[in-house]
């Protein structure tokens, strides 16, 4: 029989445990959500738990939608991202979920995909495919020296085509590039997705890849995309890299280092109605 209930900070490091163990990169972004609804957003997002016999089999994160300033809705009242171990759970979790509200709900696993795609009122739609490696299938590549790029350096990016990023809101990001000509000719983000688990194990995302048109097809990106790669599997990291569907040229890119693509972004918008008594 499950049970489902409101989370606080003491269940935090058990529910992190769980979605790790349901995988770290289909769950990176909700432990990013989690550990902010259960420390310092929980006024605005709550994190509902689902247990079988006193273990979590499910999660979910929900917050509350306000409108914009500019009166803009989106269409719908709460957003929510979620997990679980099975169609029992993924059950509980979605009852326990607000009544006579649509919700939007992101995931990336394909249990919750084939569950929603048969519950009456929502609508599935996918959107990019998601990449990762694992230390025993990268395929290293090395040419170019790798610098990394910071605002003592930020001249390099004038008469590029890409703006400097905005340092300050960078945190604990990095951003890696090549330079040709005195110009930072190819840039990458690297950045941590979430907290780190209580394994010690962390997500990284690899972003914002982009090569100046004069320098393209020069394996420039192929060599950061490694270098970024290798880096974050040193701090025994996750890597996460990600693409649209149509672009066969960056999935070719990762693939080639080793990448496999373990899941697609997806979202359900679902309408709860409320329950007559």
């Amino acid at each position: 029989m499950d049970e489902v209930t409101v989370a606080s900070k003491q269940d935090e490091n058990e529910i992190l445990n769980f979605l790790e163990r349901q995988g770290l990169a289909e769950n990176a972004w909700l432990t990013w959500d989690v550990q902010g609804a259960l420390n310092w957003l929980s006024g605005r997002k709550q994190v509902a738990i689902c247990r079988r016999s006193g273990e979590i089999t499910g999660t979910a994160c929900i917050g509350r939608i306000g409108l914009s300033p500019s009166g803009w809705n989106p269409g719908y009242e709460y957003e929510a991202g979620l997990d679980a171990l099975d169609h029992n759970a993924m059950q509980s979790i979605t009852e326990a979920l607000p009544n006579g509200t649509t919700i939007l709900c992101v995931f990336f696993r394909s249990l919750i995909r084939d569950y929603f795609k048969v519950m009456p009122g929502a609508s599935c739609s996918e959107g990019d495919l998601f990449f990762t490696v694992t230390p025993e299938r990268f395929q290293q590549v090395e040419g170019n020296e790798i610098i990394e790029l910071t605002p003592d350096n930020a001249g390099l990016f004038d008469g590029c085509e890409r703006n400097p990023p905005d340092w300050e809101r960078m945190g604990e990001g990095r951003m890696l590039g090549i330079a040709r000509d005195g110009k930072a000719v190819c840039a990458v983000g690297v950045a941590p997705i979430g907290p780190r688990m209580p394994s010690g194990r962390r997500a990284y995302a690899i972003s914002g890849l982009a090569t100046e048109v004069d320098y393209r097809r020069q394996g420039l990106a192929k060599e950061l995309v490694s270098y970024a790669t290798e880096w974050i599997l040193q701090q025994n990291g996750v890597p996460i890299y990600w693409t649209g569907p149509d672009n066969t040229a960056s999935q070719s890119l990762c693939q080639g280092l080793g990448y496999q693509q373990y899941a697609r972004r997806m979202t359900s918008w679902w309408r709860r109605e409320r329950k007559r008594r």
